[in-house]
C-alpha cells in the first residue's frame, strides 16, 4: 500500500530528525561547536505542525570558508573530537542512518527492487558493483562512536568570529567513524565527481587535526576501501530511486580512482 509505505517513510524521517537533535544537544554540551535549536512553546526542540516536524535553528550570519590548510586542520579537530566522545547509555541504542547494521539490508533491497528499471547502457556497470555489494558485511570489527553522517562542506559554517560549526545532525547516531571519513574523502579529491587525484596538503591538514583528538585503529585503516564502497552504495540506492542513473558512472569513476591509489595515500597520511 503506497499510503502505508509513505507514512512509514515519513515516520522514519521524523525519527531521524529527533534522534539527530538528541545527538546534537549531547555533543554541544561536550564542547563540539554546533548550534542549539530553539525550543518551541512546549519546550520540545521539534514541534509538530500539520503532520510535520518543525525545527528552528538560530540565525547565523554565514561567512564564506576559504578552505585553506588552517580550516582543514580545524575541521579535522572537530570531527576527531566528535568521534572521540564517550557514548552515553541512552545513545548506544541510536544507530546512525549510515550504520550498516541498520541499513545494509535495506540498501541492498532497494537496489534489487530498482535494478530492472536501470537503462541497458548502465546494466554491466551496475552488475559489477552489485557483485561487491553482495559480499559486504556490517563491518563487525569497526569500533562504533557518534557520527554525523553528512559531513558535506555545506554543513560546516564559519561564524563572524571565525569559528567553524557543524550543523544538520539529521541522521546522526552511533556507527563506524570511517563512514564519516568517507564523506570527507569526496571533498579531498579533485574533479566534479571526486574522481581526480588527492589534495594531499588538504588531506594531511585534515588528518593532522583529526589525529590530535583520535587515532584510527588498524582495523579501521584496513576497512577504508569497503567503507568507501558502502558509503557510495548507500547513495546509489537513493540515486536509483530518483532516476539518477548516471550516478552509477560517477560512483565507478570515484571507486576506480580511490582504489587506484587515493585510499593508500589517505591510509599513509592518517597513520603518519
Amino acid at each position: 500500500d503506497p499510503c502505508v509505505h509513505s507514512a512509514r517513510a515519513a515516520k522514519a524521517f521524523l525519527d531521524d530528525i529527533l534522534q539527530g537533535l538528541e545527538v546534537q544537544v549531547y555533543v554541544r554540551k561536550r564542547g563540539i561547536p554546533t548550534t542549539l535549536p530553539l525550543p518551541a512553546a512546549s519546550g520540545d526542540l521539534c514541534a509538530r505542525f500539520q503532520g510535520y516536524g518543525v525545527v528552528v535553528e538560530p540565525w547565523i550570519e554565514r561567512q564564506e570558508i576559504e578552505w585553506n590548510l588552517s580550516q582543514w586542520r580545524e575541521f579535522g579537530r572537530i570531527v576527531g573530537r566528535l568521534h572521540a566522545l564517550d557514548v552515553p547509555e541512552e545513545l548506544r541504542v541510536r544507530p546512525a542512518r549510515l550504520e550498516p547494521r541498520r541499513t545494509l539490508k535495506a540498501v541492498r533491497d532497494q537496489i534489487t527492487q530498482r535494478r530492472d528499471q536501470v537503462p541497458a547502457e548502465y546494466q554491466p556497470q551496475l552488475e559489477e558493483l552489485w557483485r561487491t555489494a553482495e559480499q559486504l558485511d556490517a563491518f563487525p570489527s569497526a569500533p562504533r562512536c557518534l557520527i554525523h553522517t553528512d559531513l558535506a562542506r555545506s554543513n560546516v559554517l564559519r561564524t563572524p568570529e571565525d569559528r567553524l560549526l557543524l550543523v544538520d545532525f539529521e541522521g546522526a547516531g552511533v556507527g563506524p567513524a570511517v563512514l564519516d571519513l568517507a564523506e570527507v574523502t569526496t571533498y579531498l579529491c579533485y574533479g566534479p565527481s571526486a574522481s581526480g587525484p588527492l589534495r594531499v596538503d588538504a588531506a594531511r591538514a585534515f588528518y593532522d587535526g583529526y589525529t590530535e583528538r583520535r587515532r584510527l585503529t588498524s582495523d579501521e585503516i584496513v576497512l577504508f576501501p569497503l567503507a568507501h564502497f558502502y558509503h557510495q552504495l548507500y547513495y546509489l540506492a537513493n540515486s536509483l530511486g530518483r532516476g539518477d542513473y548516471d550516478f552509477i558512472r560517477r560512483m565507478q569513476a570515484r571507486l576506480r580512482s580511490w582504489n587506484g591509489g587515493v585510499l593508500d595515500q589517505l591510509a599513509e597520511i592518517a597513520t603518519a
